[in-house]
């Protein structure tokens, strides 16, 4: 399937409460994961502190404030709301670049806090 026809999806999984990382849909990393081929230590470290911070937080949802294709990569303009187990509320922005092959997120690079700035003037200028 192409880009344009899964994104819509990606974008559904995300504003639903899905990461778009190792855990989300469509994803190689996830793929991989569920077939028990993680590569590197590095992952499973990486994985280990999405899980410890997953688990102090109660509701999660991103919403996708601006979106492009260009041939085989969706730009996404992220912002997230988290809710801690706390109660209190918060939200970051980021921005996503997906490397899709056929229906899956091959690669994806993704920027936020100081390097986020950035790369939105060059990606979403405006």
């Amino acid at each position: 399937m192409s880009v344009e026809t899964m994104l819509p999806v990606l974008i559904s999984q995300l504003e639903g409460g899905r990461s778009l990382n190792i855990y989300g849909l469509m994803h190689h990393d996830a793929e991989q994961y569920e077939n028990g081929e993680l590569f590197g230590s590095g992952r499973k470290a990486l994985l280990q502190l999405h899980r410890e911070f997953r688990e102090g937080v109660k509701g999660y949802r991103g919403v996708v404030l601006d979106s492009r294709i260009e041939g085989d990569i969706a730009y996404l303009h992220v912002r997230y709301e988290f809710t801690e187990s706390d109660g209190q509320q918060y939200s970051i922005p980021g921005i996503h670049e997906l490397h899709w092959q056929g229906n899956m997120v091959k690669r994806e690079d993704f920027w936020v806090e100081k390097h986020y700035a950035k790369k939105r003037k060059q990606l979403f200028p405006g």
